[in-house]
C-alpha cells in the first residue's frame, strides 16, 4: 500500500501514479501494483502521447478539490479484488438491477434540490419540506471525515447524505459542506452525464479558465480515474464548477463517478467518456482561504483605482469604498445592493425562461407574492413580486400558461410552464450598461420582428417627442449549453440625449419564443404527431413480449385476427394479441383465445375516455 505522499512521487513508466483519493477519513489507499495497471490496460499497447496524458491527469488529481473515494465506489473497488466465483454469505450476488423512470427522476430532481443548498439558495429546512424528514441524523459522521455531522435520506436503489462542517461556522452554526449520492450497488442508472449538464446548467471545468478574475481553474473536466489510481480501468470521473458571483466567499464543485467500458481507445478515452452507468455524485462548498479573498480584494483595489472612479461616474460593482478630496480626511461609505440585487434577479430569470430551471412560484429570489391573478383566456396565472428595502418601489411579473408545446386538446391537464417576466425597477438604476446585461445573459446582435425575421443591431433608433429620454434595446438570447427555448429580451433606459444625467435602467423584459396555437392549429400537430409516431414505431417492429416504449392506445395484430385495442403502459411487456373482438366474443358466444402478435401505435391514452378497452397492460 501507498501513502498519498508516497504516491504523489512515485514514477512509474514515466507516468506518476498516484493513489485515487484515500477512503473518507479512515486512512485507506487503493491498490497501486504495477501489473495489476498495467495488465487491464494493456501498458505496452500504450503510445507516448498516452503516457503524457497520464502524467498531467495523475499530476491535476492531487489538486482536485473534491471530496475522497465514494463509499459506493470504495465497495465496487473492494470487490474488484474478489476472486470469480465467490458469493456472499446469503448465496449468490444480488442480480443487477435497472433504475426505472420514476428512480431517475428522483436521483435528478434530489440532484437539483442539492445543488441550491450546496450553493446557498435554499435552506435545508427547505430541504426537509421537498423531501420530507431525514432517515438518520449522525452528530459524529464518521465516514465524513472529522468533525462532521450528516443526515441521511436511505431511499430506494441509493443513499442521499447532506454533510455539515462542526469546525467552520457560519452565522454560529456549522457551514455546508458537502452533498453525496450513493448508488446501490446492484443499481444501474443509465444517466447519460449530458441529461445532468442540460437540465441544470452544469459548466464543465477548463484548465487556465479564470474563476473569479484573480484565480485559475486547475482541474480538469475529464479523468479516467480508474487508470491514473491504478484500480478498475473502467471508472471515469467528471467534473463541474458552478457558476457563482465573483464575490462569492466560496465555490461550489460538482464531481460524477461513472462505470463504463475500457476499449483501450487511449488517449481521447471515448469509450470512458461515453459511459452512462452512474455510480455516485458529490457536489462541494469549498470556501476560499484568508489569502485567497485577500489577493481577491488586492486584486480589485487595483484594477478599480486604474479606472480613476469620481464623484458622477456609475458604480461597477457594490462595496465599500473610500471617497477623497483635496482638503478632507478619506471616508469610507457603502455602495447599495441595488445593482447586485438586479443581476442576481435576471440571471435567476433567463435561467428559468431558457435553460427551463423549474419555476418555484414562492422562490425568495424575486421577493414576497402580494397578487396572483389567474388568466382568463388560458390556464396559468399572473404572479406580482414586491422586493422589499432593496429596491422598494421595484415591481417583479411572473406569467405561467399551459405548455403550448403540448398539443392536447383539454388544456387543463397540460403542464403550466413559465413564459415570461418583467422587472420593472424602482427606483431606476444607474450602473448597469446594457453590455453588462448583454454579457451575463448571452444576447445575441439581433432580434426577431412580427414577421419573424432577424433583425441586426439591438438598439432601437429614434426617440419619441412624448419619451425623448427612453432608449430601447431588443435582443434574441444566444444558443449556449444547457439552453432549451430560445427568449427574446428588451430592456428599456432613461437616457437623456443631451448628456445630463447617466444611463439609468428602468425596465426588463423577457420572453420565450413560444409559437402560441390556436386550437384548430393543435390538432393539426396531434394528427402530425401521431402519424410520425406510428411510422417511428412501426420500422422498430414491436412484438409480444418487448417492452411499450410509450404509454399510449395500441393496435394488436395476428396473421388470424382483426386488430386487437388496447392500452399499454410504458416499460410493461407487449401482451399477446386476441383472435376475437369483443364484439365478435358477443356474436359467437364464445371467448377469445390469444395468440402473439406486432403491435401499432394509435394514439394518446385519454383516462377520462370511458370507451378504452378495459385491458390495460
Amino acid at each position: 500500500m501507498l501513502t498519498l505522499t508516497q504516491a504523489r512521487t512515485l514514477s512509474i513508466s514515466g507516468a506518476v501514479l498516484p493513489a485515487y483519493f484515500s477512503e473518507r477519513g479512515r486512512g485507506k489507499t487503493t491498490r497501486c501494483s504495477v501489473a495489476t495497471w498495467q495488465a487491464p490496460i494493456g501498458m505496452k499497447l500504450l503510445g507516448t502521447a498516452f503516457k503524457s496524458m497520464l502524467l498531467t491527469s495523475a499530476a491535476m488529481l492531487v489538486t482536485l478539490p473534491m471530496p475522497t473515494l465514494s463509499r459506493a465506489e470504495t465497495q465496487t473497488v473492494q470487490q474488484s479484488s474478489v476472486p470469480a466465483g465467490r458469493v456472499s454469505e446469503m448465496g449468490e450476488s444480488p442480480a443487477k438491477k435497472q433504475m426505472d423512470a420514476s428512480q431517475q427522476e428522483q436521483l435528478l430532481r434530489i440532484f437539483g434540490i442539492g445543488l441550491q443548498w450546496a450553493s446557498g439558495e435554499i435552506s435545508f429546512d427547505e430541504v426537509t419540506r421537498s423531501l420530507g424528514a431525514p432517515s438518520r441524523y449522525d452528530a459524529t459522521a464518521w465516514d465524513a471525515g472529522a468533525d462532521k455531522s450528516e443526515y441521511s435520506y436511505f431511499l430506494d436503489g441509493m443513499t442521499v447524505d447532506f454533510i455539515y462542517d462542526k469546525a467552520r461556522l457560519v452565522d454560529g452554526k456549522p457551514a455546508v459542506n458537502e452533498l453525496r449520492i450513493d448508488v446501490d450497488e446492484h443499481v444501474q442508472t443509465n444517466i447519460p452525464k449530458e441529461v445532468f449538464e442540460t437540465r441544470f446548467s452544469l459548466h464543465r471545468r477548463v484548465v487556465g479558465e479564470s474563476i473569479d478574475g484573480v484565480r485559475t481553474e486547475t482541474s480538469p473536466y475529464f479523468l479516467p480515474s480508474g487508470i491514473v489510481a491504478a484500480d478498475n480501468p473502467n471508472r471515469a470521473r467528471f467534473g463541474y464548477r458552478q457558476l457563482l458571483p465573483p464575490d462569492s466567499p466560496y465555490d461550489v464543485h460538482v464531481g460524477m463517478d461513472y462505470l463504463g467500458k475500457f476499449e483501450n481507445d487511449g488517449p481521447e478515452f471515448r469509450s470512458l467518456k461515453n459511459s452512462v452507468n452512474l455510480r455516485a455524485i458529490q457536489i462541494n462548498r469549498v470556501y476560499l482561504t484568508p489569502k485567497e479573498l485577500q489577493q481577491r480584494e488586492q486584486a480589485k483595489r487595483q484594477t478599480y483605482g486604474e479606472m480613476n472612479l469620481r464623484t458622477g461616474m456609475p458604480c461597477p460593482e457594490t462595496g465599500v469604498r473610500q471617497g477623497f478630496a483635496e482638503n478632507c480626511t478619506p471616508d469610507v461609505a457603502e455602495v447599495d445592493e441595488q445593482r447586485t440585487f438586479v443581476l442576481r434577479l435576471l440571471a435567476t430569470a433567463i435561467m428559468i425562461l431558457r435553460d427551463d430551471k423549474p419555476f418555484d412560484r414562492s422562490d425568495v429570489v424575486f421577493g414576497k407574492i402580494y397578487d396572483t391573478e389567474p388568466h382568463s383566456e388560458a390556464e396559468g396565472s399572473h404572479y406580482r413580486y414586491a422586493t422589499g428595502s432593496t429596491l422598494p418601489t421595484t415591481r417583479i411579473d411572473v406569467d405561467t400558461v399551459d405548455d403550448p408545446e403540448d398539443y392536447s386538446d383539454d388544456r387543463k391537464k397540460v403542464k403550466i410552464v413559465p413564459i415570461g417576466v418583467s422587472i420593472d425597477i424602482g427606483p431606476m438604476l444607474p450602473g448597469v450598461p446594457h453590455t453588462e446585461i448583454e454579457n451575463l445573459l448571452h444576447l445575441d446582435n439581433y432580434w426577431i420582428d412580427a414577421d419573424n425575421k432577424r433583425v441586426f443591431g439591438n438598439e432601437i433608433p429614434g426617440r419619441y417627442p412624448d419619451t425623448p429620454n427612453l432608449q430601447v434595446f431588443r435582443y434574441r438570447t444566444k444558443s449556449v449549453p444547457g439552453s432549451r427555448f430560445p427568449v427574446d429580451v428588451e430592456l428599456f433606459y432613461a437616457n437623456p440625449v443631451d448628456g445630463s444625467s447617466p444611463p439609468k435602467l428602468a425596465e426588463v423584459r423577457m420572453m420565450r419564443a413560444y409559437k402560441v396555437l390556436t386550437p384548430e392549429e393543435r390538432a393539426q400537430r396531434r394528427r402530425e404527431q401521431q402519424q410520425a409516431k406510428r411510422q417511428k414505431y412501426g420500422e422498430m417492429n414491436l412484438c409480444t413480449g418487448m417492452l411499450c416504449p410509450e404509454t399510449g392506445m395500441w393496435q394488436g395484430f395476428s396473421e388470424s385476427n382483426a386488430a386487437d385495442v388496447t392500452v399499454v403502459w410504458k416499460g410493461r411487456k407487449f401482451p399477446s394479441v386476441r383472435t376475437l373482438t369483443h364484439q365478435e366474443e358477443r356474436e359467437q358466444r364464445r371467448s377469445t383465445t390469444w395468440v402473439d402478435g406486432q403491435w401499432m401505435w394509435l394514439r394518446e391514452f385519454d383516462d377520462s375516455n370511458p370507451h378504452v378497452n378495459n385491458k390495460g397492460i
